[in-house]
């Protein structure tokens, strides 16, 4: 899940073991560059723009874009013969097909930086005070009655929470986000903590 300590963790193993990185959220921004820049948009609030709210006309076209994005940097990633490699997924890596994620669980160790229910509401805060480009899937339900806005802020949580059990689903180690985040966690402390957890 964003804000959890995916990219910081990819960096340091990249930085100081020598890992290859796979930034998948940096290939998507890559692919879709030319588009954002005639928009004017750049960065990931640039990308966050062009997808777009569920409530937005535009969504479902960028999201499916993004998601065939994601599909065929993802699938394509493999790990460097003689080196080890990260694979920093996007947060919507669980919507892609059962045959990518069938060779995520052959090829890499899958870890998962759970986010604590009392994350979620700041996660919520986050995403509205400044918006990610976020794959909904069949999670936007608005209702009768209700602004755009009150929608997207009732319907984020459950997304969140529909997001950690299918990450679960298909992890081989499972780290609270709370302990990824930790100052007083060092690059050499987080590795003994996935491989305490290995089975």
């Amino acid at each position: 899940m964003s804000n959890c300590g995916k990219s910081h963790w990819s960096l340091q193993l990249g930085r100081n073991r020598d890992f290859h990185i796979v930034s998948v959220d940096e290939e998507i921004e890559r692919a879709i560059k030319p588009e954002l820049t005639a928009l004017g948009h750049s960065g990931i609030e640039g990308l966050a723009e062009w997808m777009g709210f569920p409530s937005d006309n535009r969504f479902e076209a960028n999201q499916a874009r993004y998601l065939g994005y994601e599909e065929s940097i993802t699938s394509a990633a493999s790990p460097v013969t003689g080196r080890n490699t990260v694979l920093d997924t996007t947060g919507s890596v669980i919507y892609l097909s059962e045959a990518t994620l069938d060779r995520i669980r052959n090829d890499y160790l899958i870890v998962h930086l759970e986010a604590s229910d009392d994350m979620l509401e700041v996660m919520t805060n986050s995403y509205f005070e400044t918006p990610k480009p976020v794959v909904w899937g069949d999670a936007y339900r608005p209702v009768g009655g209700e602004t755009p806005n009150e929608s997207l802020r009732r319907c984020y949580p459950n997304l969140l929470r529909e997001r950690r059990k299918k990450y679960a689903s298909i992890s081989d180690v499972t780290i609270p986000a709370s302990v990824s985040l930790s100052r007083d966690l060092g690059l050499d402390k987080f590795l003994e903590l996935v491989k305490s957890k290995i089975a």
